[in-house]
């Protein structure tokens, strides 16, 4: 590993990007340092360890908000990339081990197409129209958890 690091750390400073990674580095940590109130992921991991969809009335409020008719039933099948969102924007985690997904338990072809199905379709296509609303329900999933603090960090 000690070979491997240096021989990045050799070519960053030959390619002159170096000194770029470390000011933003740097950055990162100097926004850090000053957050007033960290955000405590591992709570958040083991309060929403067992969300694994949204309650079909909170989707339907979620769709009538964002102007989506909830007659649609292509949107009744994305409550599960939603609620893997909510887990991944709340938890800071990776999408491949939101509950929801249960991505961790699938193999083959099976794990590419719900992989597929979250990051090529949902986040691109379906999430924009539902964002804010998604948004808002997310921050009262904490609340109903007794998580505090912004949704995710940085705070947007």
């Amino acid at each position: 590993i000690a070979a491997q690091s240096y021989r990045l750390s050799s070519k960053l400073r030959q390619d002159g990007t170096g000194a770029v990674l470390s000011q933003r580095l740097h950055a990162v940590i100097d926004e850090l340092v000053q957050e007033r109130t960290p955000i405590d992921y591992e709570t958040r991991r083991e309060a929403l360890a067992t969300f694994d969809e949204i309650d079909v009335n909170d989707w339907n409020h979620i769709c009538t908000e964002s102007g989506i008719a909830t007659m649609n039933q292509h949107w009744h099948g994305r409550r599960k990339e939603a609620a893997a969102w909510v887990w991944v924007t709340t938890t800071g985690g990776d999408f491949h081990f939101a509950p929801a997904l249960g991505i961790d338990e699938l193999s083959g072809r099976a794990k590419k197409v719900a992989e597929n199905r979250y990051r090529q379709y949902f986040i691109p296509t379906g999430l924009p129209p539902i964002e804010t609303e998604l948004t808002r329900f997310a921050h009262s999933v904490l609340a109903a958890r007794s998580c505090e603090g912004n949704l995710r960090w940085p705070a947007r």
